[in-house]
């Protein structure tokens, strides 16, 4: 069964994710110090962020060339609502 390391051959996945973990940590950072650090941190913790690997996936499957291309910005934080919902159901 093909897993993450798969889905990371598509040419543009990579720099994508990072995108992603970019948008993540700037979506937890609010004007209160400590909340900032505690959800910093439950950002930190990793994983390996398959939620958003298929999103990303996902795109790149309904357009032709989408592929060879970096995601759009919507499909990014499409990316970013799913691994922040499912670290809220984590805690």
């Amino acid at each position: 069964m093909a897993g993450l390391a798969s889905l990371l051959d598509l040419p543009p996945l990579g720099d994508d994710l990072v995108r992603v973990e970019e948008a993540l940590r700037s979506s937890v950072e609010t004007a209160d110090a400590f909340l900032t650090e505690v959800a910093g941190h439950l950002i930190s913790a990793g994983g390996k962020r398959l939620r958003p690997a298929l999103a990303l996936a996902a795109a790149y499957a309904a357009a032709p060339d989408a592929a060879t291309r970096p995601a759009p910005e919507e499909v990014v934080m499409g990316g970013v609502s799913v691994e922040l919902v499912h670290l809220g159901s984590l805690y």
